[in-house]
């Protein structure tokens, strides 16, 4: 016969690991915004700008490309702040999270749909994104930002 023995588990240590859960769903999706984003840009843009854009752009290639790498980085560097900040309880950091939730579906679902494929290629963002905010804002989640600025 085993013997177990269930402690009582306190409402602050179960808000804490939904919020480090959500952090490392976010690390992920920081990660993969960062990589999948400077791929699929560096990959389709140069394309779309021989087709469309031809004589309306002067500026060379390389630029473009740099512009590209800077701003994926500097987007990665707000998320890397912002996730930092969740485990200090930093309120804004979770309603930037919903807000970035909430135009990546719109913008993800929006007309022109481009099918299936886009829209499998979009899942792996989406849904890192999905648990994450619903872990920062259902309970137990919820309860580490209460109290906080």
């Amino acid at each position: 016969m085993v013997l177990r023995v269930v402690l009582p588990v306190s409402g602050a240590t179960d808000a804490r690991r939904a919020v480090r859960s959500a952090k490392w769903l976010l690390w992920a999706w920081t990660a993969w915004t960062a990589v999948a984003g400077i791929y699929q840009s560096l990959a389709t843009i140069p394309k779309m700008i021989a087709t469309q854009l031809g004589g309306l752009i002067t500026t060379s290639q390389m630029t473009i490309d740099e512009l590209i790498v800077v701003f994926y980085l500097l987007t990665a560097s707000f998320s890397i702040v912002a996730v930092w900040e969740l485990g200090f309880g930093r309120r804004w950091a979770r309603i930037w999270f919903l807000l970035n939730f909430a135009v990546d579906t719109i913008w993800t679902f929006a007309p022109p749909y481009h099918g299936y494929a886009v829209l499998l290629r979009a899942m792996p963002d989406l849904g890192l994104q999905a648990v994450a905010v619903y872990l920062l804002y259902a309970s137990p989640g919820r309860l580490w930002f209460e109290g906080r600025v």
